[in-house]
């Protein structure tokens, strides 16, 4: 596996002069079909409201699909769903997520704006050793402490605020969301929410 790399976005300059990353410039869903290439993480932050216009084709099954396919042995997708949606619309997007990937924890976000799952083949616990060991690279809790709405600022503070986030793991997240419909790509259920909503649909 490749060595994870921690990058401070200070600016735009400094990232594209970074001689660790490599940035692609190209439609995200198109990029992870079309490429051979396996990841340890593949992140997902589609626009706010959860309904907006085209955040299906990065919400679907089939997209969760293509991104399980290109995860390496034990590497995770997290896909971020911000709030605001009827619980019935915000369950088909978890439902859908944990069709896909067999262990999912959902994580609410510390400023309260969304949730996060994460999913992988392999149980994905945030365990309490490997958040300390992660908060403990170079630049990561500087990082993570410097947003506005930063709850913690301290290794013992996050390590309380991602216990206190995490929500659900494993089978809860199916027994939270029953059964019901899910996000695909002939059926997009967020934009149609009007229809929905006033029609029953």
């Amino acid at each position: 596996r490749r060595p994870a790399a921690v990058v401070r976005c200070v600016d735009a300059a400094d990232v594209l002069a970074d001689p660790n990353g490599r940035v692609i410039v190209t439609d995200g869903r198109n990029h992870l079909e079309l490429t051979d290439e396996r990841y340890d993480i593949i992140v997902t932050d589609p626009p706010p409201p959860i309904e907006s216009s085209g955040a299906s084709v990065i919400s679907s099954k089939e997209y969760y699909e293509a991104g399980r396919d290109h995860l390496t042995e034990g590497g995770i997708m997290m896909q971020w769903v911000p709030y605001g949606a009827p619980e019935a619309d915000f369950n088909d997007h978890l439902r859908t997520f944990a069709a896909v990937f067999p262990e999912v924890t959902l994580v609410k976000g510390s400023g309260g704006y969304g949730m996060y799952m994460l999913g992988s083949s392999q149980p994905n616990a945030l365990d309490e050793a490997d958040i300390r060991a992660v908060l403990a690279r170079p630049g990561v809790l500087e990082d993570i402490s410097s947003a506005y709405d930063s709850p913690a600022s301290t290794v013992d503070g996050w390590v309380d605020v991602i216990a206190r986030q995490t929500w659900l793991t494993g089978q809860e997240v199916r027994d939270t969301t029953g059964d019901g419909p899910l996000i695909t790509d002939d059926r997009p259920r967020p934009e149609y929410f009007l229809l929905r909503r006033l029609f029953g649909y």
